[in-house]
Formats: C-alpha cells, structure tokens, sequence
C-alpha cells in the first residue's frame, strides 16, 4: 500500500516540477522581452523569433495520431477497470460490481469511438486552404 502511495507521490511530483520549470522558462522569456522593449523601445521580429521560437504549425495527420492514442489509453483504461470491477464483483459486492463493469464498457465504447474516428480525418482534404475549389 504505502508502495503504490509513494508511486503516486512521486509521479505528482515529476508531473509538477515539469509545470513549475516550464512556467519558470516562459516568465523568463516575457521578462527579457520587457527588457529589449524598455531600451530600445519596441523589439522586431528578428529578435522575437529567436526568444520565442517558430511556431508550430499543426499538421493534418497530427489529429489523426491523436485520436489513435487517445482512443488506445482509454481503451486500456477500460480494460483495466474492467479487471478490477470483476474481481470486486466476485469478492465483494455483486451489484455494484456489475454496475462498475457496464462504466467500464462505456469507457471502453468512447475509447473505440476516438480510435475509429481517425480513420474520417482526412489528411489531403484538412491541408487544403478554406475557400478554394480544387
């Protein structure tokens, strides 16, 4: 118990710490731009560029690669409470085991839905600009 206790402690931790340096690195960033702008008076592109980054740009099959992992996750997710929820209704209570089992069969349904929408995201039609016949 006090195992899996600590598994979670340190997870949130990990989790944390990755917010807490990324928020710390993008106060940086503003603070310097507040800097350029307060002594030359405004800043270019040129240096915005490289204190900021490009930006990136989401492509068609991003969404696509999405959904398939997302719809994977939650699918394991469900079988995972679905192993859970037999053994709870085997050892301890019957009912509410049964109602655990059908919540893990939605979760695995919206799971299936995620996974199988990617299949409809169409790659050449999404790359395609808005407004113009082809």
């Amino acid at each position: 118990m006090a195992i899996g206790v600590a598994f979670w402690i340190a997870v949130a931790a990990v989790l944390i710490a990755g917010g807490w340096f990324k928020s710390r690195n993008d106060a940086q960033k503003y603070a310097t731009l507040r800097t350029i702008i307060e002594k030359n008076g405004a800043a270019d592109e040129a240096q915005l560029r490289t204190l900021f980054g490009p930006v990136a740009q989401a492509s068609p099959g991003d969404l696509c690669a999405f959904l398939r992992i997302i719809g994977t996750i939650v699918m394991f997710t469900a079988v995972g409470l679905v192993l859970f929820f037999t053994v709870f209704r085997t050892a301890i209570d019957h009912q509410a085991g049964t109602i655990g089992l059908a919540a893990a069969m939605i979760v695995a349904a919206v799971g299936a839905g995620f996974f199988f929408s990617s299949r409809f995201v169409d790659p050449a039609r999404a790359g395609r600009v808005q407004g113009r016949a082809s």
